[in-house]
């Protein structure tokens, strides 16, 4: 719209220099003064012509430019949100929508914080505070439903609001819960070795624990 209305204005401002120098036919002029007049109307056509070609290009780059930022924004598999001081979202991806267990268009508006469990509030407070307040990046690591994610924060350009990434960690968290499995496995295998010395020899079993 912006562009038709600038396309608009030039050619008014052709229309009116073409009614200001123009030479009507049954007017007094030599014929140098008409082939003058209009070859600087031809010259400024041409000019216009050039410059709504320049303005097309570069509205079709514009163009290219934002397709290929919203195909980064949504198709990353990492959610991206936009939050405003009271962690209200401005903005969200497909991802984010995703790992929230709900439709994008219904997001915006939401305050993220009441997508959370109330044990995992205020650790998600105290990361929104410090980004707003310190302009630093701040993360934690949360559970979103049954999903653990780490939430990375970062203030934006703008003093109003910060940029929110979720990434999906529950493989991660999974792994974390069997490693410490197999080491209280290990020991409790070490100790019940120890007892069993321990019952053979009474006299060596505090040596025996402190090695354990």
């Amino acid at each position: 719209m912006k562009q038709e209305h600038k396309n608009a204005e030039l050619r008014k401002r052709a229309e009116d220099h073409y009614q200001k120098h123009s030479v009507a036919p049954d007017m007094t002029g030599s014929n140098e003064e008409l082939e003058r007049v209009v070859q600087e109307l031809t010259i400024h056509q041409i000019e216009l012509q050039m410059q709504n070609e320049e303005l097309q290009d570069s509205r079709e780059e514009i163009l290219k430019q934002q397709q290929r930022y919203a195909d980064l924004y949504d198709g990353s598999p990492v959610g991206y949100l936009t939050l405003a001081p009271d962690s209200t979202i401005i903005e969200a991806n497909i991802s984010a929508a995703r790992l929230l267990s709900s439709e994008r268009s219904q997001l915006k508006g939401v305050r993220f914080g009441s997508l959370l469990a109330q044990q995992e509030l205020p650790a998600f407070n105290q990361m929104i505070d410090q980004v707003f307040k310190n302009r630093t990046a701040e993360h934690r690591e949360l559970m979103i439903g049954t999903t653990g994610c780490r939430l990375d924060a970062i203030s934006s350009a703008k003093a109003q609001e910060c940029h929110l990434t979720l990434t999906d960690i529950s493989d991660q968290l999974q792994l974390r819960t069997y490693e410490n499995a197999i080491l209280a496995s290990h020991q409790e295998t070490i100790y019940a070795l120890a007892s069993m010395v321990e019952v053979r020899d009474s006299y060596t079993a505090g040596h025996q624990k402190r090695v354990a």
